[in-house]
């Protein structure tokens, strides 16, 4: 099973594993992620058993058992993939470089930390708050200071207004303004 996906720094472990690193170890390593998610799927022993380059209907995937992938790589990585992904890539090997274009969004191989943490928090921020009931003023203040994150992600204000956003900023957030 796929645990403790999010690293202490709010990474996905991928993500963690993939910063820094060149773009052919990059994608030596999401290769045999996805390799082994496949082959936890399909029931092998080890990833050798899946062929990079052979389509996953040929490796025996059908529909239930691609969305179930699909599942897999979704909560290991954070990432928001269709229920197609293994058709919209038949092979691991194209998968692998779905996945990580990605995981490391404009073929940053080394400076995209930063947005790497961004991406992972907001998907760690919506797994932990879907279905929790908050008070009313622990909204209102959440999202004041996401407005507030929101101008200085833009370049509009800067990390001491993290507490100053007002309504018309609430709204335009809200609005996707």
């Amino acid at each position: 099973m796929v645990d403790d996906v999010v690293t202490g720094q709010g990474l996905s472990k991928l993500a963690s594993q993939l910063t820094g690193r060149p773009a052919a170890e990059q994608d030596r390593i999401v290769l045999e992620f996805v390799r082994t998610q496949a082959a936890i799927v399909l029931g092998h022993e080890s990833s050798g058993e899946i062929t990079p380059d052979e389509t996953f209907k040929a490796l025996g995937f059908d529909s239930l058992s691609g969305v179930e992938f699909r599942n897999r790589l979704q909560a290991a990585t954070g990432l928001n993939l269709p229920a197609t992904s293994v058709f919209d890539h038949p092979t691991p090997t194209r998968l692998a470089q779905y996945v990580r274009q990605q995981v490391t969004p404009d073929g940053d191989d080394d400076g995209g930390a930063a947005e790497l943490k961004l991406m992972s928090l907001l998907t760690e921020l919506e797994r932990t708050s879907a279905g929790t009931a908050l008070d009313d003023q622990v909204k209102v203040t959440f999202l004041r200071r996401i407005g507030a994150l929101e101008r200085v992600v833009r370049g509009t204000g800067d990390a001491d207004d993290l507490d100053l956003a007002d309504d018309a900023a609430l709204f335009q957030l809200i609005d996707g303004n």
